[in-house]
C-alpha cells in the first residue's frame, strides 16, 4: 500500500505534470486539463498528451527504478504465498538507499572508482586462474604419492571455485595438504612456494588493494563534503565573496548575509515577478522577468557588494587625502628651502659688505654670524 501511494504521488508530481507542460507548452494548461475530461472534443491534443506521458514515464529513471520496481516487488510478495514472496518483499528494503544520504555515500564509495575496482578484480581473476592451474598441476603431478588437496582439484573449474572459497574463508590455511613420508624435497619446496606466493600476492596484496581503493573513495567523499560545507558556511550564496573579505573590509560576514544579501529576499523578488501580471510590470520587473525567462542570472550581484564598494571608496578617499597632505608638506618644505637659500645669499652679501668697509677678518665674520637671529640661519 505504501509503495502504491508513493508511485501515485510521484506520478502526479513528476511525470503527469511534465507531460502536461510539454503538451500545453506552458500557455494553455487549463485547456489541456479540460480536454482530458472530454478527450473526444480534441482527440489530437489528447493523443499528444498520452504520447508525452508515455515518454515521461520511460525517460524518468527515478520513477522506473526508484518507484515502479519496488511497487512490482511488493505486489509479487503479496501475491506469491509459497515462500518466494518473502524474497520479493526484501527488495523493498533497498528503498532506504534512496532516502538515506549516508547509505548513498557508502554505495558511491564502491561505484565512484568503479573502473579501478574492475581492473583490480580482473587482475585478481588472472592470479586466481594461474594459481588454480598450478594447484591442478600439483595434484596431477607424478612426483606426489597422493592427493594433497583431498580431491578438491580434480578439474580446473572445480579447482578455480575451490580457490575462491579458500580466499573468502580467510586465506591459505584451508589448502594445506598432508605430505606422505618419502616425498621429494622438490615437492615440499613446490608446495611451500605455492602457499607463500599465494598468501603474499592474493591474500595480502590484491585484497588490500581493493580495500585501499574503497577507503580512498570514502576519503574523497569526506573531503568533498567538507569542502562543500566550508563553501556554504564561508561564502555568500548571492555574490560568491568569501567570509574573510567581509570580515576585513566590510561590516562582517554574518551582517552581510543577513541584511545585504539575504538569499530569501532575492527568492521573494523572483516569486513576486513570476506571480505578477506581466502587463503590470515596471521597469526593473520587466528586466528581471526577461532575465528569468532567458535563464540568465546576471541580474544577481556577482563578486560585488555595496559595502565593499563603500570600503573601496573610503580607502581611495583616505589615499587621496594622504597624497594631498604629502603634497602640501612637500610644498612647504620646498618653500622653506627656497627661503633658506635667499637668507644665505643675503648673509653672504652682508659679510662681503662688512669685509669691504671694516676690513674684518674671518673671526670677525664668524662672530657676526653668531650674533644673527636664529630664524635667519
Amino acid at each position: 500500500m505504501t509503495c502504491g501511494v508513493s508511485v501515485i504521488v510521484y506520478f502526479v508530481r513528476s511525470s503527469f505534470l511534465m507531460a502536461l507542460k510539454r503538451t500545453s507548452k506552458g500557455d494553455a494548461i487549463m485547456e489541456t486539463i479540460n480536454v482530458l475530461h472530454h478527450p473526444m472534443q480534441n482527440p489530437r491534443l489528447a493523443m499528444r498528451f498520452i504520447a508525452n506521458l508515455l515518454y515521461a514515464l520511460v525517460s524518468d529513471t527515478k520513477f522506473l527504478f526508484g518507484k515502479a520496481i519496488f511497487f512490482l516487488a511488493a505486489c509479487l510478495g503479496f501475491v506469491d504465498d509459497n515462500g518466494l514472496g518473502l524474497i520479493w518483499v526484501t527488495v523493498n528494503l533497498f528503498q532506504l538507499l534512496s532516502s538515506n544520504k549516508g547509505l548513498l555515500d557508502v554505495l558511491r564509495a564502491v561505484t565512484q572508482n568503479g573502473k579501478q575496482l574492475l581492473l583490480t578484480f580482473l587482475l585478481l581473476l588472472i592470479f586466481m586462474w594461474v594459481y588454480s592451474v598450478w594447484a591442478f598441476v600439483i595434484e596431477k603431478g607424478s612426483h606426489f604419492g597422493g592427493d594433497p588437496w583431498g580431491g578438491e582439484c580434480d578439474s580446473l573449474g572445480r579447482c578455480w571455485l575451490w580457490m575462491w572459497h579458500v580466499v573468502m574463508s580467510g586465506g591459505v590455511l584451508g589448502m594445506v595438504g598432508e605430505f606422505k613420508e618419502g616425498e621429494s624435497s622438490w615437492a615440499f619446496f613446490n608446495m611451500f612456494l605455492f602457499h607463500a606466493t599465494f598468501f603474499i600476492i592474493v591474500t595480502v596484496i590484491m585484497l588490500n588493494v581493493v580495500s585501499g581503493i574503497i577507503l580512498d573513495s570514502f576519503a574523497e567523499l569526506r573531503g568533498e563534503k567538507a569542502a562543500k560545507k566550508a563553501h556554504m558556511e564561508n561564502t555568500c550564496f548571492i555574490c560568491g565573496i568569501d567570509r574573510f573579505t567581509f570580515d576585513t573590509k566590510g561590516n562582517g560576514f554574518e551582517e552581510h548575509i543577513r541584511n545585504d544579501h539575504w538569499m530569501w529576499t532575492y527568492f521573494s523578488m523572483i516569486v513576486h515577478v513570476l506571480e505578477k501580471d506581466p502587463t503590470e510590470y515596471n521597469g526593473w520587473e520587466t528586466y528581471i522577468a526577461g532575465k528569468i525567462q532567458a535563464k540568465d542570472s546576471s541580474f544577481l550581484p556577482r563578486n560585488t557588494a555595496l559595502v565593499l564598494k563603500e570600503a573601496e571608496e573610503a580607502d581611495a578617499s583616505a589615499a587621496r587625502s594622504a597624497n594631498e597632505s604629502l603634497a602640501a608638506m612637500n610644498d612647504r618644505l620646498d618653500g622653506i628651502e627656497k627661503q633658506n637659500d635667499k637668507l644665505m645669499k643675503l648673509v653672504e652679501l652682508l659679510v662681503k659688505d662688512e669685509t669691504k668697509k671694516g676690513g674684518g677678518t674671518g673671526s670677525d665674520q664668524r662672530r657676526m654670524l653668531t650674533r644673527m637671529p636664529t630664524t635667519m640661519v
